[in-house]
């Protein structure tokens, strides 16, 4: 069941970011992996549309009794499904971790791909990968 998948942030959701300490529950734990996606920064938080670069994040796993409580809280914060237009929409996806293994997980893609036309596109780092951090720089 899609529910029980762990989740994956590249943004203001990732350990050492603005929005870390918003998790309702403490994760099982937090691994580094990547998706393939178009990796935008919005200023005070990034977006991902589909697209064909590597984007850094974290792969966080919860305990089975805390999923649905997590999926809600962060739905909250993504502006998902609360009723009026959605800021972003949660989505399965496959990443790769680490080591290479693949897991499909849930994250949250941005709605409205024309509004990204004139934000600057985040292109892939020396080791060819994505990373937006509120910190750069």
């Amino acid at each position: 069941m899609t529910e029980h998948l762990p989740i994956f942030v590249y943004g203001t959701l990732k350990r050492g970011e603005v929005r870390e300490r918003m998790w309702p529950h403490a994760p099982t734990d937090v691994r580094e992996a990547t998706l393939q996606a178009a990796l935008f920064d919005l200023g005070p938080y990034p977006a991902i549309t589909s697209g064909d670069d590597e984007v850094a994040g974290e792969l966080w796993y919860v305990a089975a009794k805390h999923r649905e409580a997590t999926l809600a809280a962060l739905d909250e914060i993504e502006c998902y499904g609360q009723g009026g237009v959605d800021l972003y929409v949660r989505r399965v996806v496959t990443c790769r971790d680490e080591s290479g293994r693949e897991h499909s997980a849930w994250t949250y893609f941005y709605t409205n791909e024309e509004a990204l036309a004139n934000r600057p596109r985040i292109a892939p780092d020396e080791n060819g990968k994505c990373r937006w951090s509120a910190t750069k720089g």
